[in-house]
């Protein structure tokens, strides 16, 4: 039986009672590497925002952004993505409506295929 801890986290002006539990590995999902170049130089909220709002099939919840790094003229961001998603995006050339225009996402397709097979 796996046990919870009980916490009280607190910061100044906020106190908020936490309850951790340690979960077996196969409960934590895996995560697929996605890489995307957006115009411009957009913060990772304001991006994933007009991702989620003009793809509302994607579950951009579930992302949790690696590393994003300004190259020249645009910004490359690296999510770790549900393989949901990542199913969602074979199914549409891993191109996305963004702004207005496209964006095309480069996802570890090995890894996509091994992680989450249901959506072929």
């Amino acid at each position: 039986m796996i046990r919870g801890i009980g916490l009280r986290l607190t910061r100044p002006g906020i106190e908020a009672p936490v309850r951790l539990c340690l979960v077996r590995p196969d409960a934590v999902p895996k995560l697929i590497r996605a890489a995307v170049y957006a115009p411009g130089a957009p913060s990772a909220p304001d991006f994933l925002e007009l991702i989620q709002g003009q793809n509302r099939f994607l579950f951009t919840e579930r992302w949790v952004l690696r590393h994003r790094q300004i190259v020249g003229n645009s910004t490359l961001f690296v999510y770790g993505i549900d393989s949901d998603s990542a199913c969602i995006l074979a199914g549409i050339n891993y191109s996305a409506h963004y702004a207005l225009g496209r964006v095309t996402f480069q996802v570890a397709r090995a890894q996509a295929r091994s992680e989450g097979g249901s959506h072929d």
